[in-house]
């Protein structure tokens, strides 16, 4: 294996569960198409992750922090973390439980150490701003069955661009679901809520106005 190796991440956000190529000691380097440079000697660091937090939280923390040298700032030694955890809770879907995981993680010197040596050797390209005037901006999304012109990931990360809320899950608060081949039990229940059902070209039509 060479020394380093270039990956293209089509993940979200930079704090996480591991994802294979590339981490931050656990914490997900992400938004769509961020590129690494990922030097073979830190595979010893690719186990160490946050609890409850996700790719869909991820990317909220990417977006807030905008670059790791704020989040490292965020929770440095020195730094006021009853300001820090008043901070976190502030934004959707980050609640006390979710700030304590944080906050327990950068406080572990191991943890810390860690993240710090691989930010040295990583070259991370901050996340693109979601769209706040798209057709889907603001909109539950629920994606199901096969898509034919991308993948599920392909499609969630591109959804989420445009400001849309990516769900794996129906309920009373989807706006749309997006059905492709062999939809199933997701699309029956849509019809049973109420919830608008778009085929693949007419999501890829609604998209692109």
């Amino acid at each position: 294996m060479a020394p380093t190796q270039r990956v293209v991440l089509a993940i979200v956000g930079f704090i996480g569960g591991v994802l294979a190529a590339s981490v931050l000691a656990g914490l997900v380097v992400a938004a769509t198409g961020w590129e690494l440079s990922v030097p073979a000697s830190i595979g010893s660091e690719l186990g160490r992750t946050v609890r409850q937090v996700g790719q869909a939280t991820a990317r909220l923390l990417a977006l807030h922090f905008d670059n790791p040298g704020a989040m490292m700032a965020a929770f440095a030694p020195d730094a006021d973390i009853e300001a820090t955890i008043a901070d976190l809770i502030a934004i959707d879907q980050v609640g006390d439980s979710m700030a304590a995981d944080l906050v327990g993680f950068f406080a572990n010197e191991t943890n810390r150490a860690a993240v710090e040596d691989l930010l040295a050797q990583l070259s991370v390209i901050p996340p693109e701003r979601p769209s706040e005037d798209s057709p889907v901006s603001g909109k539950t999304i629920v994606f199901t069955g096969t898509l034919s012109s991308m993948s599920r990931a392909e499609a969630k990360a591109r959804a989420e661009g445009l400001g849309a809320k990516v769900s794996g899950s129906v309920s009373a608060k989807t706006d749309y679901l997006v059905a492709g081949a062999d939809a199933g039990s997701k699309a029956r229940k849509a019809a049973e809520l109420g919830v608008t059902v778009l085929a693949e070209e007419e999501w890829l039509a609604l998209i692109s106005d």
